[in-house]
């Protein structure tokens, strides 16, 4: 997936600067961020990276993310969890991302059915009364939190495949009037902003012009780890992030350091060949770019924008030389490569990036468990629609939080008077029955990871070393 007009996030970054708002900074010490979502959200490719960011850059901070996403959801249906999923976090922040779900995608399709056209076409309006409701109840159950309001994920309408499915086309430009009343919405009642439809829509499109078989979400609408990568840029951006994971710049020939930034420098001597010696104790570690997200990062500058660990090395006579860190060889480059300053946050062979695979690794443990949690909702979603689909029930049911156990346990006996086996919501609802009452300890679980991630993530101290390289080695 390549775009070369693209290089080093230049369009990123013009796009970017439109989205930032006068509230949007980075989360503080003690934040509480609860991300509501559908499928995008809660399948995690963005959230996920988001999280390994804020361990890594801020490891002194105690800072919750929350993966509430809930697949297949629609606005409408979300102001059912408000306060049993968002509320009880106390949440000092909530981002709010729907609409794919709103927009009725059946309604594209060929022949669709009269109850699917009546989706589409009254999509826009239902997704405002869906948006104004979920911000009443936020600001009832949630008083206080900071409303992030982001547009749609597009869909992909120009994607091909091989072999070629059936198209459904015009949901892409059928999302526009969603994201648009997003846009003015938050300009009605203020929080913070980030643009997804825009960029995500036009580096699709561009794409395309070249390569008709990828996109930044290859199934038309759900992104994986390069789109996920993608996303999270452009929050980042909005949110004002800076590049620095650290900065040390040492000049070998006087011994000294001459320039530091989120780290300490101590012990600088001068070694024999002209080298030099020092021990460095960074603040930060590097942001871990998932491997199936490296390209991206690379096209997007996702490390010059925010994944900076800068080692520059001046005074050295010219010729190779190695950097060792903690006894070990690392890389080598010119003189002139050390002087100019090379960002270590991109070399897989540092300590520190070993130690941030270390949280990634343990934050995905955390985050496989959210997604566990994340599925008793879907079952949960699904319940409370059927019975809406079924006018036996009344208000009084749907007023009552208990009820979709209560549906999911009668669904299962008629099941199995019927003798029905292996069916899909049969599964699903046999877990949710199963589970559901566990929920909170599951969500207890989730702290502790929480904890357990926060105690792999403070940097440790490392000595370096830049060694000539022997004439002939």
């Amino acid at each position: 997936m390549t775009m070369a007009n693209w290089g080093k996030g230049a369009g990123l970054v013009g796009l970017c600067a439109t989205m930032m708002s006068a509230q949007a900074e980075v989360f503080k010490d003690g934040e509480r961020a609860a991300f509501f979502g559908d499928s995008v959200t809660h399948h995690g490719y963005w959230v996920k990276p988001l999280q390994d960011f804020y361990y890594t850059r801020f490891p002194k901070r105690d800072i919750h993310i929350w993966n509430c996403g809930v697949g297949g959801e629609t606005s409408t249906e979300a102001t059912r969890r408000v306060e049993a999923d968002i509320a009880w976090r106390k949440p000092t922040f909530v981002n709010v991302c729907f609409g794919m779900n709103d927009v009725g995608v059946v309604g594209y399709q060929t022949n669709a059915p009269s109850w699917a056209l009546d989706q589409r076409r009254n999509a826009p309006s239902r997704f405002e009364a869906g948006m104004r409701k979920l911000h009443a109840l936020l600001q009832e159950k949630a008083p206080g939190a900071r409303i992030c309001w982001c547009t749609l994920v597009p869909w992909d309408d120009e994607l091909q495949f091989k072999p070629p499915r059936g198209p459904i086309t015009g949901v892409t430009e059928g999302e526009r009037p969603l994201s648009d009343f997003v846009t003015s919405f938050r300009k009605e009642v203020g929080g913070d902003y980030v643009d997804f439809y825009g960029p995500m829509l036009a580096y699709n499109r561009k794409l395309h012009k070249t390569d008709p078989y990828s996109s930044l979400s290859p199934d038309t609408i759900h992104p994986k780890e390069p789109g996920g990568l993608f996303m999270l840029r452009l929050f980042l951006a909005a949110q004002g992030a800076d590049d620095v994971v650290s900065e040390v710049v040492v000049d070998a020939a006087a011994g000294k350091a001459t320039q530091m930034a989120n780290a300490d420098v101590t012990g600088i001597a001068k070694t024999s060949g002209g080298g030099v010696a020092f021990r460095v104790s960074e603040k930060s570690l590097p942001f871990p770019v998932d491997p199936a997200a490296r390209a991206m990062a690379d096209e997007i500058g996702f490390d010059n924008a925010f994944n900076r660990e800068l080692l520059r090395v001046t005074g050295l006579a010219a010729g190779d030389w190695i950097l060792r860190i903690d006894g070990r060889d690392v890389m080598t480059n010119s003189a002139a490569a050390w002087a100019k300053g090379v960002n270590l946050a991109t070399v897989e062979a540092t300590p520190m990036m070993a130690q941030a695979r270390t949280v990634a690794a343990k934050n995905a443990e955390k985050m496989a468990k959210e997604k566990e949690i994340r599925s008793l909702w879907v079952a949960r979603c699904v319940a409370w629609r059927r019975m809406f689909w079924d006018a036996k029930f009344t208000d009084a049911d749907f007023a009552d939080d208990r009820f979709p156990l209560v549906y999911a346990s009668a669904y299962l006996a008629a099941c199995a008077k019927c003798g029905k086996k292996g069916l899909s919501d049969q599964k699903m609802y046999e877990k949710f029955k199963q589970d559901w009452s566990s929920v909170r300890a599951r969500e207890a679980e989730i702290e502790k990871l929480h904890r357990a991630v926060r105690g792999l993530c403070v940097p440790q101290p490392h000595g370096f070393e830049l060694v000539a390289v022997s004439p002939g080695a």
